[in-house]
């Protein structure tokens, strides 16, 4: 349960931090309001996106790695349950 526990918590932290960075109402690295801008995006528009893949890219990786981890631990479950089956069948005979 553990590392359950772990990616929920890190999923809402970095979850939180992407929307924070989307939707600041102004840059958050003044550094980077003074440098060049790329691809036609203001600084501001630049640091949205950027908030928005962070966010996306999180939630699929984190998304897919807490779906293996309770697929996981549902065919533990099963085996274990198969096993004490299995016991109590053979203890009875």
């Amino acid at each position: 349960m553990g590392p359950v526990v772990y990616m929920v918590s890190s999923k809402l932290v970095l979850g939180l931090l992407g929307i924070i960075i989307t939707f600041s109402p102004g840059v958050i690295y003044g550094v980077y309001a003074h440098g060049p801008a790329y691809w036609g995006l203001s600084h501001h528009n630049d640091q949205a996106v950027a908030g928005l893949v962070m966010a996306l890219e999180q939630s699929v990786i984190m998304g897919t790695a807490l779906a293996v981890l309770f697929s996981r631990a549902l065919a533990e479950s099963n085996r274990e349950a198969e096993r004490a089956e299995r016991l109590l069948d053979a203890g009875g005979v």
